[in-house]
């Protein structure tokens, strides 16, 4: 198990840390960013990635796939050409706000999923208000978690440039 786990995890782990590392120093010689300071923007942005992937996959995974008679379909019903076609729509719509999810975390284009969150988030918000005006006041409504979402996008595309990366290292395989 101890070579398994050695060959499988430890040493892509170690490898990768080691350029990260190195590419922290290198940030640090040619552009003067403190390495301190490049982890810590990482690990914003890593958390930031984080919380709005699960944000994500929960709304689709919960009020669309496993639990689909919650207020979702009530919003559904409002739209003219979804009223028939409810579940199935709600099924598709969750596992299209799952990808997103796991684009947010898996994706290395962080800027540009980044982007497009918060204008899907916005296009969200309108249509929203636009099939059911109540939602819009209601508690925990799509303004609030939509607004919370978008600004933790902005703060991660504020904290996303120059930030170090293991891609930029070279590394070769053990000739044993």
């Amino acid at each position: 198990m101890g070579r398994i786990f050695d060959q499988l995890i430890f040493r892509r782990l170690l490898g990768w840390a080691t350029a990260w590392s190195f590419d922290r120093l290198r940030l640090w010689l040619e552009t003067d960013i403190d390495p301190e300071g490049a982890f810590e923007r990482s690990v914003i942005l890593c958390c930031i990635r984080l919380m709005l992937a699960l944000i994500w996959i929960y709304e689709g995974l919960i009020p669309k796939i496993i639990f689909p008679d919650s207020g979702e379909v009530s919003i559904l019903h409002h739209f003219p050409l979804t009223a028939n076609h409810t579940h199935a729509i709600l099924t598709i719509v969750g596992i299209a706000e799952i990808v997103i999810g796991l684009n947010l975390f898996l994706t290395s284009r962080i800027k540009s999923i980044l982007r497009f969150n918060i204008i899907l988030l916005i296009f969200l918000v309108v249509s929203s208000g636009l099939s059911d005006p109540k939602l819009l006041v209601a508690p925990f409504n799509p303004v609030t978690l939509n607004a919370s979402m978008i600004a933790l996008a902005l703060i991660g595309l504020f904290v996303s440039h120059d930030l170090p990366t293991a891609r930029k290292c070279n590394r070769t395989k053990s000739k044993k």
